[in-house]
């Protein structure tokens, strides 16, 4: 097939439950050639372009991972492939198990000065509780309070840094951080990108690695939440980050073959919305999928309209206040989060219902 073809589809293919905001707009144009360099080896082995699609979320934003970016990979977005049953796993979108944890506790656990000195002692309970990343970007301890039922809840939310660079047997994840892939990977040169892969034999371990990380690094969060709320009783502990299954990339969100509930984490000062998702977000004769956003996305500040101009790598942003601002790198800019994702989700495109909003208490990046 040929390149016209290609970005046709790369464009065809991207199936937009956004807000349709600033943001999201301008992230749809980048959307477009990641999709093109993840179409073009699809297209290189014999898998399907017309059924490999993006699904971008209400919290579709940018990652702050300078090399994920770069690869063409928009947060807040699901993406489907098609290769004709082909293993093939994408390289660049450097999965790393970020998820939540989410259990209730009682209000005995919730001084600050217990949750600070539990967190400094994670690491003499045991080696790979690692803390390091508890604090980094968007990832944090909270606790909530329901203020009907009188019951406080706790989400521990993050990854682990040996799940990118390896553990024990178990090769890394990322690529630039492990040599193990290399010799295993495959290449293709696309007109925006070195798009980089794996297929056959070297995907199918891919995969089976990161479901053996994706087990570890639930069971760690589990343990850090037991032991920093020692009567805590979990409720919710998934995965947003990674692999939903050998063909479902997952850059934040949750997914699931059967209506389930779950928060979305939202800004700090922000509430947090259980949600309870009864519709699918596909439905063919294989499969139901239902999804939900995982949180509320970088946004872009005072922006009225912004484009990205895929010949230079630039973006063109206009202000509110009609000033104009063109940039190479997304991620200088400033930005907050967004506070509607649930609203859209529920109300704007029906997939699921509240079933409970919890009022935020305390925000921990240690």
């Amino acid at each position: 097939m040929d390149k016209v073809s290609i970005y046709q589809y790369a464009n065809a293919n991207i199936i937009d439950y956004t807000g349709k905001d600033s943001t999201s707009n301008l992230l749809k144009e980048y959307a477009v050639f990641g999709m093109y360099n993840l179409l073009s080896a699809i297209n290189e082995i014999g898998g399907s372009i017309e059924n490999t699609n993006l699904i971008a979320l209400p919290d579709f934003t940018f990652s702050r991972n300078e090399y994920r970016w770069k690869a063409g990979y928009p947060y807040g977005s699901i993406i489907c492939i098609d290769s004709n049953d082909i293993p093939f796993i994408p390289l660049g979108f450097r999965p790393n198990c970020c998820g939540i944890t989410m259990c209730k506790i009682s209000k005995k656990s919730i001084t600050p000065e217990k949750v600070i000195k539990k967190v400094q002692q994670l690491s003499n309970l045991q080696l790979d509780l690692s803390n390091d990343d508890l604090k980094r970007g968007n990832h944090f301890i909270g606790i909530y309070y329901d203020n009907v039922a009188n019951e406080y809840y706790a989400i521990i939310h993050g990854s682990f840094s040996f799940v990118k660079s390896g553990y024990n047997t178990l090769p890394g994840l990322y690529i630039d951080k492990t040599n193990y892939w290399n010799p295993q990977k495959r290449t293709l040169q696309t007109k925006y990108t070195t798009f980089e892969y794996l297929v056959e034999e070297a995907a199918i371990e891919y995969y089976n690695v990161f479901k053996e990380f994706e087990n570890i690094t639930k069971t760690n969060r589990k343990k850090i939440a037991e032991f920093i709320f020692e009567d805590c009783e979990v409720i919710f502990n998934e995965t947003h980050e990674g692999l939903f299954d050998s063909h479902i990339i997952t850059l934040g969100a949750y997914i699931m073959n059967h209506p389930f509930v779950c928060p979305i984490m939202l800004s700090a000062e922000s509430k947090l919305p259980i949600v309870k998702i009864k519709n699918p977000v596909i439905a063919n004769k294989n499969t139901s999928i239902y999804a939900c956003p995982h949180g509320g996305g970088y946004y872009l500040s005072n922006i009225s309209v912004g484009h990205y101009n895929g010949e230079n790598s630039k973006y063109e942003l206009t202000y509110i206040n009609n000033a104009k601002l063109i940039t190479s790198d997304i991620r200088n800019l400033i930005y907050t989060y967004r506070t509607n994702t649930d609203d859209i989700w529920i109300n704007t495109y029906n997939f699921g219902d509240y079933e409970n909003e919890l009022k935020t208490y305390y925000n921990f990046k240690l």
